[in-house]
């Protein structure tokens, strides 16, 4: 089912796309005040074409293309957003390497009014077209679970993502039929989602292999799951699950480049804190006693711990430094242990620059599951037995769990950042580290830290 949400994702790219060019068009109109003629329309491609494709990646990293949780009223914030995002990037790019046969600041600006206005009337339509019934795909659910339960209540709140709820199944109800629901899914085309709690019923078993006989596709519920939320069904948590899934965690290629891809980012960010920590410690001191730096041991690979490098944005309230005089606590929105000062760092994300020099060492990989302190780790290991796994893979300076989910603030939100991170390690690829970077610099760019 991804291959439908991925096409899906295609048509809202080629729709701005679309839309973008026909702004440029608008543009040179009202630039000129006359009907542009082909050769001067063609004459501007070049330039716009690279320009519209960096407003795509811009896009991109906004969120505009997460088909999953986006309402109407914030796209068009968003929408918002990333035309100004991309507007300014775009004279910026344009003052760095001056265009010597173009000089299209009036015409740029224009684009991006119409490109972006038609490109978010684009995008109702597109949700209006794939909300209505009759082309949303239809959804039998076949048994009964909490995920199941979850599922249905996204899928209903979001008819953008073009799915129905055509039916529920439940084999506990005394009059349930679950023939009804197979002819039911048979002529209307749908998918059959089916608990993973049903396999071992060897009724419901003889019923579901008649279907492979037909066009009607059997999900397993935490498949579609994984679709729709992005995180791992906690009903797999299971030996068998992780040695199936987690199994084969050796890339040597990816590995590699992915190593590679480390050293270059670290030498950049080094370059980056060296230039800042003079202004950055001024502005620590000026602002908060305590020291510049706050190291604190956290856990990697295997389960090796090391000392993670941050600047600190919290009160000094205990000898070593840090905000802590009564345990281990974690972070809270709104934290009123937060400085003045360490506000600005942990939106902006500059109170994580010096992990740079963590990720020179080897300690940090730049994608991967955030590393929680020790003792933190105890007590959620001693709560989830599997949260261990985490540690298969190298903690990151950014990754899934980050750009989906922020910081985790109790045991519930814990359990959901482990669904994230092990989605991560099952589907670890060169695709989806690029959508977190782009995330990240997405955060990153709105101050969205916390």
């Amino acid at each position: 089912m991804r291959h439908i949400y991925r096409l899906k994702q295609f048509i809202v790219i080629i729709s701005d796309l679309i839309a973008f060019f026909i702004g440029l068009y608008i543009a040179l109109f009202l630039r000129f005040f006359t009907i542009p003629e082909t050769n001067t329309y063609i004459y501007h491609l070049p330039l716009f074409s690279v320009i519209f494709l960096f407003w795509i990646a811009v896009n991109y990293m906004t969120g505009l293309y997460d088909l999953t949780s986006r309402k109407q009223i914030r796209n068009y914030a968003l929408a918002g957003q990333a035309a100004i995002l991309s507007f300014i990037a775009t004279i910026t790019i344009l003052y760095l390497v001056p265009q010597k046969e173009i000089t299209p600041k009036t015409i740029l600006a224009l684009a991006v009014v119409f490109g972006y206005i038609l490109s978010f009337i684009f995008r109702i339509l597109f949700y209006k077209i794939f909300s209505k019934s009759g082309l949303a795909m239809p959804l039998y659910f076949v048994g009964t679970h909490r995920e199941i339960d979850e599922m249905i209540e996204i899928v209903q709140k979001n008819p953008e993502m073009g799915y129905r709820v055509a039916a529920i199944f439940d084999p506990k109800e005394p009059n349930a039929n679950i023939d009804k629901i197979l002819t039911s899914a048979q002529s209307d085309g749908g998918y059959l989602i089916v608990s993973s709690e049903l396999h071992t019923d060897p009724e419901m078993q003889k019923k579901l292999y008649s279907l492979l006989f037909t066009n009607v596709p059997i999900i397993n519920h935490s498949s579609f799951y994984e679709v729709l939320t992005g995180r791992v069904a906690p009903s797999m948590f299971s030996e068998a699950w992780f040695l199936e899934n987690l199994g084969r965690l050796n890339h040597p290629i990816y590995d590699r480049l992915s190593r590679l891809f480390d050293y270059i980012i670290a030498v950049i960010l080094f370059v980056f804190f060296i230039i800042t920590w003079p202004i950055v410690a001024i502005l620590i001191k000026i602002t908060s006693r305590g020291p510049i730096f706050f190291i604190q041991n956290r856990v990697g690979l295997h389960g090796q711990v090391f000392k993670l490098y941050k600047y600190r944005s919290m009160y000094a309230l205990a000898s070593d430094g840090s905000a802590e005089i009564d345990g281990v606590k974690f972070a809270e929105r709104n934290d009123n242990r937060i400085t003045l000062f360490g506000k600005f760092l942990r939106k902006s994300r500059l109170d994580e620059l010096p992990q740079c020099l963590n990720l020179l060492k080897g300690d940090l990989t730049l994608i991967g599951p955030r590393p929680e302190r020790p003792e933190i780790v105890s007590i959620l290991t001693e709560k989830m037995p599997y949260y261990s796994l985490r540690h298969i893979v190298k903690p990151g300076i950014t990754g899934w769990a980050v750009v989906r989910q922020n910081y985790t603030a109790d045991l519930e939100s814990s359990l959901v950042k482990l669904q994230y991170d092990l989605f991560y390690i099952k589907n670890r690829s060169w695709l989806l580290d690029m959508s977190i970077v782009l995330r990240t610099v997405n955060l990153i760019v709105r101050m969205l830290g916390q």
